[in-house]
């Protein structure tokens, strides 16, 4: 099972779109995806309760910051066999149960204005100064294009 986690800071970054492509993407080679949101308190979701995606979706309500690696990997190995785990994470979180497992790929969503690129500098550095690990390998970046 590999974990694709789409993370950034700041709003309007293309994070949540890149992750529910993502998603899309894997449904139509014929995987089961899951698409986990983590949201802040408050935060409406991408996909509304009453509508339904293809795929199995879940939600974490950020209630503690410190146990929301563990939590999105017991989803993801409830969700094992079935196919790719795909995050939605605001860059604050860079769980250190994600970063150091060989399996996950970090991708850092990007749009193209001059402060959306610092921000995905910084999001990288984040994650760079956060990794003890070799295993875990370095993020990938997924540009965006700007509205």
């Amino acid at each position: 099972m590999e974990v694709f986690v789409c993370a950034g800071s700041g709003q309007g970054i293309g994070r949540t779109t890149a992750s529910l492509l993502l998603a899309c993407g894997f449904f139509e080679m014929g995987l089961e995806p899951l698409l986990i949101q983590v949201l802040a308190s408050g935060e409406p979701p991408a996909l509304r309760a009453d509508e339904e995606a293809p795929f199995e979706t879940a939600r974490l309500v950020l209630a503690d910051a410190s146990s929301i690696g563990s939590e999105i990997k017991d989803l993801a190995g409830r969700h094992t066999e079935l196919g790719p785990v795909i995050v939605d994470l605001p860059a604050q979180l860079f769980p250190e149960e994600l970063l150091c497992d060989p399996r996950s790929r970090f991708l850092l969503p990007m749009m193209t204005d001059k402060a959306a690129i610092q921000r995905v500098v910084g999001d990288m550095l984040d994650v760079c100064t956060a990794v003890r690990k070799p295993s875990s390998g370095a993020p990938a970046f997924v540009p965006a294009r700007a509205a």
